[in-house]
């Protein structure tokens, strides 16, 4: 009898051995943080919020205008500190893509144009980041396609990555030190990184799901994320660029698109599909709570777009006017900052984020900006 006990106290230590994730696989999607119910279950319905508390601001946005010369405008810009960078385009009378004139930084304080580089011919530039010491770009067209580093004081090249796949693509996002991008070659799409310091480069997840070409992988809180298709869910991963690991995992219904995700330490951010007045969505990262939520300015709704995860806010751009909106997280409160364009001919464009969480949008043929801390 005593045997029998013996045996099978044995095999049920065997079966739970069994049970266990294997050491060391940081692609696991459950377990990836102990007792945290929402790596088990898929999530499906949120709890809805719809945010009506309007506050008054005393955000102000600044306006600045560029001096480029006739037949120019700014296409894709980036901004550190008081500095913009951009590429200058050529505006060419109904073609379809406008080539690349040159590089540029407009120091906002100075009111200085500095030219950084120029081009000759049919070069097109997009996909721009900057750090004050070195400035990113992809050179779509000659090809091969490429994501280029140049060093802004010596000047120096350096190609970090380059396609010569017809359907190529990247899309880039840069962040203390760290470059990472989307790298897409026909139905294939990768998560890829670059560290300036130690100059190492790699990847970081491929197979992966994407629902637009123009899905950029954000880095918050030195988390980015990536997205991949499982059994029955979609399941979105935010990966430490330091720690170089996985740090956690949800696992999301397939009925929901997950576009434009922000993984923070304590939040995950997402919309339901690219249109301006798709669902927002957020997780609470410690207690796996699922939230859709709505911005209302009375019976007018106030869809957004270009969000910015930040600790407990979130910032973006309106869509039905040209404002900066700064959501609350904490108080479930919101409030606009009015952008006055330069012109009737306005553009609004999407917006980039400096280190210090100012929004910056450009408007219109006039080549004008505005820079709006919302932070304060």
């Amino acid at each position: 009898m005593r045997k029998l006990v013996v045996i099978t106290a044995i095999l049920l230590l065997l079966i739970l051995s069994g049970c266990s994730s294997p050491a060391g696989n940081n692609n696991q999607v459950n377990n990836v943080v102990p007792d945290t119910p929402s790596r088990q279950e898929i999530l499906y319905s949120a709890k809805e919020i719809t945010i009506t508390e309007k506050i008054d601001t005393s955000a102000s946005a600044t306006a600045f205008s560029v001096p480029l010369g006739e037949g120019l405008e700014i296409g894709s810009y980036t901004c550190v500190d008081d500095r913009l960078y951009f590429a200058a385009v050529k505006v060419i009378d109904m073609a379809e893509m406008y080539p690349t004139e040159g590089l540029y930084c407009y120091d906002t304080t100075a009111a200085k144009l500095t030219k950084i580089r120029s081009f000759d011919g049919n070069v097109y530039i997009n996909e721009l980041f900057a750090d004050g010491d070195r400035l990113f770009y992809v050179e779509y067209l000659p090809e091969p396609r490429k994501i280029v580093m140049t060093d802004l004081l010596s000047g120096h090249e350096e190609t970090i990555a380059e396609s010569n796949a017809e359907d190529g693509s990247f899309v880039l996002y840069y962040n203390s030190g760290i470059l990472v991008w989307y790298s897409a070659e026909g139905s294939e799409l990768s998560l890829n990184y670059y560290d300036t310091a130690s100059g190492d480069k790699g990847v970081i997840a491929d197979h992966l799901t994407a629902y637009s070409a123009y899905e950029r992988p954000y880095i918050t809180d030195g988390l980015v994320p990536y997205v991949k298709d499982g059994d029955n869910c979609r399941i979105i991963t935010a990966y430490g660029l330091r720690e170089k690991k996985d740090i956690y995992s949800f696992k999301i219904s397939r009925d929901i698109t997950a576009c434009g995700i922000k993984t923070g330490k304590d939040k995950v951010f997402f919309r339901d599909g690219y249109v301006h007045d798709s669902r927002k969505y957020l997780i609470d990262v410690s207690t796996g709570e699922f939230t859709s939520f709505a911005l209302k300015d009375g019976s007018i709704s106030v869809n957004t777009y270009g969000e910015f995860l930040s600790g407990d806010h979130i910032i973006a751009m309106s869509a039905s006017s040209k404002s900066a909106v700064s959501i609350d997280l904490k108080d479930m409160s919101y409030s606009i900052t009015g952008l006055q364009a330069a012109s009737s001919d306005q553009r609004g464009e999407f917006p980039v984020y400096d280190s210090k969480g100012r929004l910056i949008t450009l408007f219109g043929t006039l080549n004008t900006f505005y820079i709006v801390d919302l932070m304060k």
